[in-house]
């Protein structure tokens, strides 16, 4: 049995039996097969591996470090349980000029060219604090759903909760970023929730993944 703690850019979750390790530095996934049963996690960050060769590559690869100790994370927001999404948004407004041009530089400034550490690191916040669902967060999305299709911006969802939240926090207003994933096939995506309602997706398609890191 060997105590380790995980890297502080590094996040770890069990997906059923297996085990996926994320990167944030290498922006690199690594799945280990039937890991649960070699590994166990707590709470502050300390993982506990009971075969010594797997934890000396888990060192090696620089997932995990010797010793005890706490890793800050913040916890992960309810199984969610519906969607913010409407079935269909009217046509864009001459007022969405402006909310649109906003997330045109931001992508720009922020997001072209950057590192997926970089990029996160510019949405860290501190503490547990959560925003609860208003209705002042529906309206908001509301907003952004009715421009963000017309925007000359891929649909990857990286982009779409990084545009989505920035126009959150412009309006006094915030949502937990959630990064999780899934095995067999192996897929990872990202969404924004708050409480149990999920922002830029169907609460049913976010359901299938396991929450790996929130930001």
């Amino acid at each position: 049995m060997f105590h380790t703690i995980l890297c502080p850019a590094v996040h770890a979750v069990a997906v059923d039996a297996d085990v996926v390790f994320l990167s944030v530095e290498e922006d690199t996934y690594l799945c280990l097969p039937d890991g649960a049963s070699q590994l166990t996690f707590g709470p502050d960050g300390s993982v506990t591996v009971f075969d010594d060769q797997l934890a000396a590559a888990l060192v090696g690869r620089g997932l995990v470090s010797e010793g005890e100790g706490s890793v800050a994370r913040h916890s992960p927001p309810p199984l969610p349980l519906r969607s913010a999404l409407r079935d269909t948004y009217p046509p864009p407004a001459i007022t969405d000029l402006a909310p649109t041009s906003r997330a045109l530089a931001d992508v720009l400034r922020y997001y072209v060219g950057k590192s997926f550490a970089s990029l996160l690191e510019a949405a860290q916040r501190t503490g547990e604090w959560r925003q609860p669902f208003t209705l002042d967060l529906q309206e908001a999305v509301d907003r952004y759903h009715r421009w963000a299709p017309y925007a000359p911006l891929p649909g990857k969802c990286l982009l779409r909760s990084f545009v989505l939240r920035r126009e959150l926090r412009r309006a006094g207003l915030d949502a937990a970023w959630v990064f999780g994933v899934r095995t067999w096939p192996f897929h990872a995506h990202c969404w924004l929730q708050a409480d149990d309602v999920v922002l830029d997706d169907h609460h049913e398609r976010v359901r299938s993944y396991t929450p790996l890191m929130v930001i």
